[in-house]
C-alpha cells in the first residue's frame, strides 16, 4: 500500500504542493488551518496514474469519492482544468524527486566527536556561498522562478568541482519576508504563500546533486535601512520574536526537517555588525567593551549582547524543538567573538545562550567564523594563523567566508587547504555571485573546491545524499 497526500490550499485553482506522508502523520496533517488534503491509495501504478490524471483536472478539496479499484481516492474537480502551464510543472515536480515510493526521512549530517559526520563517516564541508541572486527576494512571493536557473548553475558547477555544501539566505533585513503587519508582528512566511515551496523547491535540485544546503535566516552585516522596524521588533519585543516564531520559523522547519539536502540552519550572518560594542558588564557573557575597537557594529549601534543572544536561543531552541536532528549555528563575523581563549570571550556558548533567552534547546551545535584580511595580512587570532584546536571549542567550526581576495597573499587553493589540514569542519569561499571587493570571481572559487576533491584522509568530501 503507497499513500500520497496532495496539501492544496482551498482558494487555489491547481495544486500548490504535494508530499510522500506516512499514514501515522495523516491526522496531524488534517489539523492544519485553512489546508485540505486529498489521500490516494492503491499500488504504484494506479497512484501514478490517477494522480497524474488528477493533476490534469485539477484538485481542490475533499469533497468528491472517486473509486479506484477496491479503493477509493477523495477530491473534488474544478469547473475547468488548470492551464497546461500547471500541469506540465506538477508532472515534472512528481518525478522530480524519488516518487512513486513512500518518502521517508534519510539520513542527515551530525555531529560526533566535534566532527561532522553523515552515515557513520567523518565528513567535511566543502563548498561555497550563494547569499543571494536577489537580495531578500529569492524565496516567497513568486520570486524563486526568478532565480532557480542561476541557483541550479551554481548547484551544478559545485558538485562538478566536487563541492558537497552550500550556503545560502533567507529573510536577509526582512526586506520582503516574513510577512508582517505594520506593527510588527508575523502573520505568515510572506504574503501569496509561496516561500515553503521555493525553499523546498531548491533543497531538491540540490538534493539530486548530492549537495548539503545550509539556511540562513537573517542578515546583520549590512545596516538595517528602511525596513529596521522589523528587525527592531524581532531583537526588542519578545511577544513580536515569538510571533515569527509560531507563524512563521516552526511552519517552514516542520516543512522542511525531513529533506535530505537540508545541511543545517543559521540563525543570522555577523551579528556583530549591528552590537552595541561598547557595553560593560561583571558578566563575561554580556560584556562588549573589550569589542570597542574591533570593528564590530559597524553596520550600526543597534542591539546589545543579551538582546542578540536572546534572538538566537528562542530561534535555535524553535528549531531543535520542531526538527531534533537540526545543526544550528550562527556566522559569527570573526572568531574574537566566538572563542573564549587569546583574551577574547565566546558570546555564543551554550550557558551564554541559556542566560540570555532561557530556553534549554538554544544551543549552537557547530561554529562558523568568517576570516578575511582587509590590511593586506591575517591578525594573529585568525584561523589561518591557527589550528582549530587553539580555539578551545569542542564542536565543529567552520570558516564559513573567505577569500583570495582578501587572503594576505594566500591563493584559493592554500586557504582551502589549510582549514581543511588544520583541524576544521568546513570551508566555504565568498562568494558564488562575485560581488563585492572581498569576493572571489566564480572560477577561483572553482578551484579551490577543485584542490580537495576526492581527498578523506582529514573528512570525506563526496557524499551520496538519500
Amino acid at each position: 500500500m503507497h499513500v500520497i497526500q496532495l496539501s492544496c490550499q482551498s482558494c487555489d485553482t491547481s495544486i500548490s504542493a504535494f508530499c510522500f506522508v506516512a499514514r501515522k502523520r495523516q491526522k496531524e496533517e488534517e489539523k492544519r488551518p485553512n489546508w485540505k488534503e486529498t489521500c490516494l491509495m492503491g499500488s504504484k501504478m494506479q497512484v501514478a496514474i490517477v494522480f497524474v490524471l488528477l493533476l490534469s483536472l485539477g484538485t481542490e478539496s475533499c469533497s468528491r469519492i472517486v473509486p479506484l479499484g477496491k479503493y477509493k481516492i477523495n477530491a473534488k474537480l474544478l469547473p475547468r482544468p488548470p492551464p497546461i502551464s500547471t500541469f506540465l510543472r506538477n508532472v515534472k515536480q512528481l518525478f522530480y524527486i524519488p516518487a512513486l515510493r513512500h518518502r521517508r526521512a534519510g539520513s542527515r549530517l551530525y555531529v560526533r566527536d566535534g566532527h561532522f559526520h553523515y552515515r557513520n563517516e567523518m565528513v567535511f564541508l566543502s563548498g561555497v556561498n550563494q547569499a543571494w541572486i536577489n537580495y531578500a527576494q529569492d524565496f516567497g512571493n513568486n520570486n524563486f522562478k526568478k532565480s532557480k536557473s542561476k541557483f541550479y548553475e551554481t548547484l551544478k558547477a559545485v558538485q562538478a568541482a566536487g563541492g558537497n555544501s552550500i550556503r545560502i539566505w533567507l529573510h536577509c533585513g526582512g526586506e520582503s519576508t516574513p510577512y508582517m503587519t505594520n506593527n510588527g508582528m508575523t502573520i505568515r512566511l510572506d504574503v501569496r504563500n509561496t516561500f515553503i515551496n521555493d525553499v523546498r523547491e531548491y533543497l531538491w535540485m540540490a538534493r539530486r546533486l548530492n549537495i548539503l544546503v545550509i539556511l540562513v535566516l537573517w542578515n546583520g552585516a549590512l545596516p538595517i535601512g528602511r525596513q529596521h522596524w522589523k528587525l527592531q521588533g524581532l531583537f526588542k519585543d519578545g511577544v513580536k520574536l515569538q510571533s515569527y516564531i509560531s507563524r512563521a520559523l516552526k511552519p517552514l522547519v516542520a516543512a522542511l526537517k525531513d529533506e535530505p539536502s537540508l545541511g543545517g540552519w543559521e540563525i543570522i550572518n555577523e551579528p556583530e555588525g549591528v552590537l552595541k560594542p561598547y557595553v560593560p558588564s561583571t558578566n563575561p557573557c554580556t560584556d562588549t567593551l573589550k569589542l570597542l575597537f574591533s570593528g564590530a557594529g559597524w553596520a550600526g549601534h543597534e542591539f546589545t549582547m543579551s538582546e542578540i543572544q536572546r534572538f538566537i536561543n528562542w530561534q535555535a531552541d524553535a528549531i531543535h524543538k520542531v526538527d531534533p536532528k537540526s545543526l544550528v549555528t550562527v556566522g559569527a563575523w570573526s572568531i574574537r567573538s566566538m572563542t573564549d581563549q587569546m583574551g577574547w570571550t565566546n558570546y555564543y556558548h551554550d550557558k551564554c545562550l541559556y542566560e540570555a533567552g532561557g530556553r534549554r534547546l538554544g544551543y549552537l551545535d557547530f561554529f562558523e567564523v568568517h576570516s578575511y584580511a582587509p590590511l593586506g595580512y591575517f591578525r594573529d587570532f585568525s584561523p589561518f594563523k591557527n589550528k582549530k584546536k587553539n580555539y578551545g571549542l569542542k564542536k565543529p567550526v567552520v570558516v564559513g567566508e573567505f577569500s583570495q581576495a582578501s587572503g594576505a597573499g594566500m591563493n584559493i587553493t592554500s586557504l582551502f587547504g589549510y582549514i581543511y589540514n588544520n583541524g576544521y569542519s568546513g570551508a566555504w569561499s565568498w562568494q558564488a555571485n562575485s560581488m563585492g571587493k572581498n569576493s572571489d570571481s566564480f572560477a577561483i572559487q572553482m578551484t579551490g573546491l577543485q584542490s580537495l576533491k576526492g581527498r578523506s584522509d582529514h573528512g570525506v568530501i563526496h557524499i551520496k545524499l538519500d
